[in-house]
């Protein structure tokens, strides 16, 4: 099973960096890079699309009722959240058309310092991608995505070449589309949009 240094050297490898790492601390260049992009990319990856493995539900913490006029209430998200993918309800959600399904909202808390889930349903349980951070659990799909989001980060972060960023870009994009397909053979997923992490640096 690859470690997260493994999936780093891999992602410095398809830029074309002759630096290795030991680790996410020894202090090299090529290392801060790692650590400062590492996260960023695995949650773009994690976002990118309607991973099963990843999948998880929880009941929200409510803040408050009736917050605005819009909506009936405000709820906290999990810590792990990386991604709301729909509000569960008692029908099965195959059977419920897109339009249909239960709409939210994700707002700014008053003191802006995090973000909250707006809803007209009591005792919301939210399906959400989850920031899953044991590496060994990861399908060989995702673990690809990863190597690759990452590359296009660290191309940006360690070379001015454009033609090495460029080819790194087009490459994870590439990625993201092979990845897709396997989940939407794997189960229908929700229309979803590229991760504004990747599409806006095409």
């Amino acid at each position: 099973m690859p470690s997260i240094v493994d999936i780093c050297n891999l992602a410095l490898s398809q830029i074309g960096a002759t630096e290795r790492i030991g680790s996410l601390t020894e202090g090299s260049k090529a290392s801060k890079a790692c650590a400062l992009t590492y996260e960023h990319s695995r949650d773009a990856a994690l976002s990118a699309t309607d991973w099963p493995f990843c999948l998880r539900r929880a009941t929200l913490a409510l803040i408050e009722a009736a917050p605005s006029p819009e909506w009936a209430y405000r709820y906290a998200l999990p810590k792990d959240c990386v991604t709301c993918r729909y509000i569960e309800t008692t029908i099965r959600r195959s059977m419920v058309p897109h339009d249909q399904q239960i709409p939210f909202q994700l707002e700014s808390s008053e003191d802006g310092l995090f973000v909250t889930l707006m809803t007209d349903l009591p005792d919301a349980v939210l399906a959400y991608t989850t920031n899953l951070q044991g590496v060994g659990t990861w399908p060989p799909m995702f673990t690809r995505l990863v190597v690759k989001v990452l590359a296009s980060d660290l191309a940006m972060a360690m070379t001015t070449d454009r033609n090495i960023r460029s080819d790194a870009e087009k490459i994870a994009y590439m990625a993201l589309l092979s990845a897709r397909a396997v989940v939407f053979n794997e189960r229908t997923p929700d229309p979803d949009q590229d991760p504004e992490t990747i599409q806006a640096r095409l």
